[in-house]
């Protein structure tokens, strides 16, 4: 998961560098869980689509596109600086043990 969690960081920046450390502050909202192999990332903004497309490539590029599946929910990202629920449309679930 490690190397999962580097290519959802530098999908992160990479769109920082595009669009401003303010609105990632403001609209990105993911969450990278290693029990459930999962990563959920709200796609609903501009910012949080393009994390979600970068990242997924970075995921094709480096696993393979039989490594992880790309589906929409229906459940919400709970985040630690908001109570408000954010609906999830893109969820990336990485299917590939770790290389390590």
């Amino acid at each position: 998961m490690d190397a999962v969690k580097d290519s959802l960081l530098l999908a992160v920046m990479a769109v920082e560098g595009l669009k401003g450390r303010t609105r990632i502050q403001l609209e990105a909202r993911f969450r990278l869980d290693r029990i459930e192999r999962s990563c959920v990332i709200d796609a609903n903004t501009v910012v949080g689509d393009s994390i979600a497309r970068i990242f997924t490539r970075f995921l094709a590029k480096e696993f393979g596109e039989q490594a992880f599946k790309v589906k929409r929910a229906d459940s919400s990202i709970e985040t630690s600086s908001s109570d408000e629920d954010h609906e999830i449309s893109t969820t990336c679930s990485h299917r590939q043990a770790d290389a390590s």
